[in-house]
């Protein structure tokens, strides 16, 4: 639960973001500074976007950052110009 009890990012925005960029969960979580392997990175991407997990502020608000100031130069170019639906099948397997 949020504790300062402001909304946070409803899984769909956060899902819509993600897919601007065009990566995939895995993509996603380790580019959100997620270290798990990367079915947790899935795992808990997938249960954010299903709303089974609430997303914290602290998560929104980095995620909110990402949507408005883009992907920083600096990361890797594999990362861009994916199609988020082929990425999401490869999270599939």
């Amino acid at each position: 639960m949020n504790r300062d009890n402001r909304e946070t990012m409803s899984k769909d925005e956060f899902k819509r973001i993600r897919q601007k960029f065009k990566l995939s969960l895995d993509l996603f979580a380790i580019e959100l500074g997620y270290e798990g392997n990367r079915q947790g990175n899935i795992k808990t991407m997938r249960r954010f976007e299903s709303g089974q997990r609430g997303i914290p502020l602290t998560l929104a608000k980095l995620v909110w950052m990402i949507s408005i100031h883009g992907l920083p130069d600096s990361w890797p170019p594999e990362l861009e110009a994916q199609p988020a639906e082929s990425l999401d099948k490869e999270d599939q397997r």
